[in-house]
């Protein structure tokens, strides 16, 4: 005869942990933004506008990095 009522299951315990791990920046959200060469003296009026046309999508690459790594980082955020 068997006293299975007689012994118990112990209590299993869960012990859960958080842990945060620092990340980087993605490197292509990092890397630096071509900018154009500058016009040599003398350069003509179309010259200078395609070198302020360059300069200007520069800084919209620029930007739009800016704006990702934002988001990278609203997104990897640890909770509060």
């Amino acid at each position: 005869m068997l006293l299975s009522g007689c012994s118990a299951t112990p209590a299993t315990k869960v012990i859960v942990k958080t842990e945060y791990q620092k990340q980087s920046v993605p490197d292509f959200l990092t890397r630096d933004t071509a900018v154009p060469n500058l016009p040599k003296a003398g350069a003509t009026n179309a010259q200078l506008a395609e070198y302020m046309v360059g300069m200007e999508s520069a800084l919209n690459n620029c930007n739009i990095d800016k704006k990702s790594i934002r988001q990278w980082q609203n997104h990897t955020q640890p909770p509060p």
